[in-house]
């Protein structure tokens, strides 16, 4: 046998599908794309129904696009882009996120690691009166690809107790994603606040709201449950106990956001 044919194959990097539910998101969604090449294997758009050229300029990102019927359920949504994602890892974006500049390698070394999903920070820079702050939180956006871990809830949908249910390890990162959802301008976020507070009352009228939703429409700077300290950041906890520390907040004001 040739030395060539001997010699042993390096393992496989692992493979990382990014994926994004969307709707009339052309333009910013080239942002969301552009900031994961290189890093990605694949990117995956759900799109639930985009009146705009959010479909044309996906597929000319190079992302593989399903086109869905949208059933006021982003769980239902976010469900079906992890089901035709094909990486050992997924990644979760929104089209008004993208990854953070110089956070390649650090997704990378996660990737290697030994944990079964990640809390990464989502750093929001705020608009209006409070111009200048960055909101600055952690969610469970990138985990291994397993069928047993998919989201719940119709409106901010949670991976929490899928991956709790399946005894997952999780670790807290420093990778960072850049979300500009938050410096939108004032009526753009009254009209999200108002999507949402529907689907809230819908649930509410059938179920009992998770903690999550439940807090979603605290008044800013009013506290909730219980906090602790971890790493020089205050985390807030939900009162009901349902989901574990889901926000880190840097800045020296502490508030929940609308959205």
């Amino acid at each position: 046998m040739s030395t060539e044919h001997a010699r042993e194959k390096p393992a496989s990097s692992p493979t990382l599908s990014v994926c994004l539910i969307v709707k009339n998101e052309a333009e910013r969604l080239p942002s969301a794309v552009e900031s994961v090449k290189g890093v990605a294997t694949e990117v995956v758009v759900v799109d639930t129904g985009s009146g705009d050229d959010t479909v044309p300029v996906a597929r000319s990102l190079g992302a593989r696009v399903l086109e869905i019927q949208w059933q006021d359920d982003f769980s239902h949504a976010r469900n079906a882009s992890l089901e035709a994602a094909t990486g050992d890892w997924i990644l979760c974006l929104d089209a008004d996120e993208k990854l953070a500049p110089g956070q390649q390698g650090k997704l990378r070394r996660l990737l290697s690691g030994r944990a079964d999903a990640c809390y990464v920070m989502i750093r929001s820079p705020m608009a209006g009166h409070r111009r200048g702050q960055t909101f600055v939180h952690a969610f469970q956006r990138l985990f291994r690809n397993r069928p047993q871990y998919r989201y719940q809830g119709r409106v901010h949908e949670q991976i929490y107790p899928a991956l709790s249910a399946a005894g997952a390890r999780l670790v807290f990162s420093d990778l960072e994603i850049d979300h500009s959802g938050y410096a939108l301008a004032p009526h753009f976020q009254e009209s999200k606040l108002r999507r949402n507070l529907s689907f809230s009352i819908s649930i509410s009228r059938t179920a009992r709201m998770t903690g999550l939703s439940a807090t979603t429409w605290a008044k800013p700077t009013r506290s909730w449950g219980k906090r602790r300290r971890r790493g020089g950041a205050t985390i807030w906890r939900s009162g009901s106990g349902t989901f574990p520390p889901d926000t880190l907040l840097r800045p020296t004001r502490i508030w929940r956001a609308f959205c």
